[in-house]
């Protein structure tokens, strides 16, 4: 059973996600693949920073698996940014053993695609 927390942000996030894609592919006419590592990267690192602040003031948090998945649909690299940046979820173990398994699932992704290429060519 999802969390309605859990749903709320992967919905609104996902909003401020196709925001992102349409201003970034319709009116800067970027290639869909450029427009969407950008936007990707942008809402995490939006969603890194709200988590931050909420933790201040024991808000409504961000629940880990919505950072978690879209550091593993493309915004690796921003999570790393917005981690160091903000000082957040740096120390809890769970979290950054996750991330770090995402990681590697990311690496080994690229690998096997640049030795498919490299194979096939």
């Amino acid at each position: 059973m999802i969390k309605p927390t859990t749903l709320y942000f992967f919905l609104s996030s996902s909003l401020i996600f196709l925001v992102f894609i349409i201003i970034f592919s319709v009116k800067l006419k970027l290639q869909l693949p450029l427009a969407y590592l950008i936007s990707i990267n942008l809402t995490l690192f939006l969603l890194y920073f709200y988590d931050k602040t909420t933790a201040r003031f024991s808000w409504l948090r961000v629940p880990e698996i919505i950072l978690h998945m879209y550091a593993l649909f493309g915004a690796s690299p921003m999570a790393f940014i917005a981690q160091k940046v903000f000082s957040h979820k740096t120390s809890k173990a769970s979290f950054q053993n996750t991330f770090k398994k995402i990681i590697a699932f990311q690496v080994l992704v690229v690998l096997g695609i640049v030795g498919f290429i490299l194979y096939s060519a």
